[in-house]
């Protein structure tokens, strides 16, 4: 199923997604041990939070980056923005009792067709989220289309590092335990059989830098986590 490509993957991922919502959180914080939040705060801290504007999380699930990036006072509003109501329904109801939930606002969208106008927002955050566009150029071209100039992209994705022996301790690992956990906990081991080929069949770190700079972005700093099993990437729109 990782090898779907066009309307066949969008209907599969969207699909596999609303079935596990509700078991997602708890199994990010199982396979990551626990440290997928530290690894979004990490990412936040990369943007130059200097100017004032307005945020977009891109396939926000259940809504951590959208939270994560509301609290600093130069945010004047987060969209986040997932093609699975279940995950935005999750999303709205964490952020219920925030002290920044008025300036949090959810949306069921495709982020290969997002609602909004050109050049609007300054930040931009997608978090394990790039691996399952089913288009990942228009995707990317979407968010360029969005964001104002010289504003900034936060990526945060698991990435393949083929010389590394702890990539493939990692990868093996996540391939024999996501299933089972998957089916404890989401009774699916399907979905989370998908979600690790994915990971398995998506760039290096290199290689999403040199798509990113095809794409219309300019890599402004990266950052390699979880023994270079997960990248942060901060761009800007050229």
């Amino acid at each position: 199923m990782a090898n779907l490509h066009g309307k066949d993957k969008a209907k599969h991922v969207v699909r596999l997604f609303r079935r596990i919502a509700n078991s997602y959180d708890l199994l990010n914080t199982l396979m990551s041990g626990g440290r997928h939040r530290d690894w979004r705060k990490q990412a936040i801290q990369m943007f130059n939070l200097s100017k004032n504007g307005i945020a977009i999380d891109v396939a926000t699930g259940t809504g951590d980056f959208s939270i994560e990036i509301s609290q600093f006072t130069n945010v004047e509003k987060v969209f986040g923005v997932d093609f699975a109501k279940e995950m935005v329904a999750l999303a709205q109801k964490k952020s219920l009792n925030l002290k920044t939930n008025n300036k949090i606002f959810y949306i069921e969208a495709d982020a290969s067709f997002l609602p909004f106008k050109n050049s609007i927002f300054q930040y931009a955050t997608i978090g394990f989220g790039i691996r399952n566009f089913y288009d990942l150029s228009k995707g990317l071209s979407e968010v360029r289309r969005v964001l104002k100039e010289n504003g900034e992209l936060i990526i945060l994705e698991i990435v393949r590092h083929e010389k590394n022996i702890f990539s493939k301790i990692f990868f093996r690992c996540f391939d024999l335990v996501a299933p089972i956990l998957g089916y404890v906990f989401a009774r699916d081991r399907g979905a989370y059989k998908y979600l690790t080929k994915s990971a398995e069949m998506f760039f290096t770190a290199e290689e999403l830098s040199s798509f990113l700079k095809d794409q219309g972005f300019n890599i402004v700093s990266k950052k390699s986590i979880a023994f270079g099993n997960v990248s942060i990437l901060l761009c800007s729109k050229k």
